[in-house]
């Protein structure tokens, strides 16, 4: 009789082509459906405005000029606007999200407020 394992995986791994495992994706962490894997329902609609998702930002020193940030910035989303790029990232289930300088601060705030009390509970409760 064959087992079932439940298993979490990082949605990178939904689109890769020459994987060496069988699963089935029951739900992705993202807030919304994503486009690629439109059968996979979300987590948030079993369990009301959960999400989850792994993301990564470009960061400057502090005290960076901010004509060279702006002009990071600008050349950054001229590249993850290629329709090339975005295509190959989708199928890897990786999306990009083009942000200015001050709506990445804003964001990385927000998921500071979001995942610190879950690492000081986690922490606090390793220490018990």
């Amino acid at each position: 009789m064959a087992r079932r394992s439940r298993i979490w995986l990082q949605v990178s791994i939904l689109g890769q082509k020459n994987i060496a495992l069988s699963f089935v994706a029951h739900t992705v962490a993202s807030a919304k459906r994503l486009a690629d894997f439109p059968n996979v329902p979300t987590v948030s609609e079993t369990i009301p405005d959960f999400s989850a998702t792994g993301w990564g930002v470009l960061v400057a020193p502090l005290n960076t000029p901010q004509p060279i940030i702006q002009k990071v910035s600008a050349d950054l989303s001229q590249v993850t606007s290629q329709s090339d790029l975005q295509k190959n990232l989708a199928e890897l289930g990786s999306y990009t999200r083009t942000m200015t300088p001050a709506e990445t601060t804003a964001f990385v705030h927000q998921q500071q407020n979001i995942w610190n009390p879950v690492l000081a509970d986690i922490a606090q409760k390793q220490q018990q």
